[in-house]
């Protein structure tokens, strides 16, 4: 329990950074020759997506996108979560992917097993 004194350093600070983030080199328009890497990732209270592509020995940021989960999908296993992010995450951004080859990123090795998996039940399953 620590208590953030915000001050006006810090919001020019988190003013820089956005803008960092947003702007090129970081940021890029889709190049829709080249494959799209979606790194995903779930949390406890939200889920976050990347849309990258690497080429020309760069990664470029193509959007970044998160939302909280609804008190039902809290309940989610973690396994759950992660499989939630994806399906999201692709929905979200499909506009770039439909039509391309892509790479999923996850941290979470039991999708592995998921993927191979052929007796799959429940909230997986669909």
């Amino acid at each position: 329990n620590h208590h953030l004194r915000w001050s006006n350093e810090c919001t020019e600070a988190f003013k820089t950074l956005k803008k960092k983030l947003t702007t090129a080199p970081i940021m890029n328009t889709p190049n829709f020759e080249q494959p799209f890497i979606l790194e995903v990732d779930a949390f406890e209270y939200g889920l976050s997506a990347i849309l990258t592509q690497e080429y020309d020995d760069k990664k470029y940021v193509i959007a970044y996108a998160s939302r909280t989960l609804s008190a039902i999908e809290r309940r989610y296993g973690a396994i759950e979560r992660e499989a939630l992010t994806i399906v999201w995450a692709t929905k979200h951004f499909r506009v770039y992917i439909e039509t391309s080859k892509i790479l999923i990123r996850s941290d979470c090795k039991a999708l592995q097993w998921l993927r191979n998996t052929k007796d799959v039940t429940g909230r997986l399953a669909r």
